[in-house]
């Protein structure tokens, strides 16, 4: 039964990397603060990290590398719709 199994995520795993299949995960955190002026000052700097996607790679337990591209697929470090 184990070897089954085994083979069933690996072909699974190849339809994920032909495209053909995807992984859902979705990640969320709460946090409680003292008061409204915290909680607004924390959400700003965790709306700062979320848009700061090529320093992602750097977050403690990520294993993946991620990058910004421009629409000329030229490396970036900007989204469309960030500010200077």
């Amino acid at each position: 039964m184990g070897i089954k199994n085994w083979f069933k995520g690996i072909r699974k795993e190849k339809k994920v990397i032909e495209g053909e299949a995807i992984k859902n995960k979705s990640y969320s955190s709460q946090n409680e603060f003292s008061g409204h002026e915290t909680a607004v000052k924390e959400f700003r700097r965790a709306v700062e990290k979320l848009f700061k996607v090529n320093l992602w790679t750097k977050m403690s337990g990520v294993s993946s590398t991620f990058q910004l591209y421009s629409p000329s697929m030229d490396p970036t470090e900007k989204g469309k719709d960030q500010k200077e």
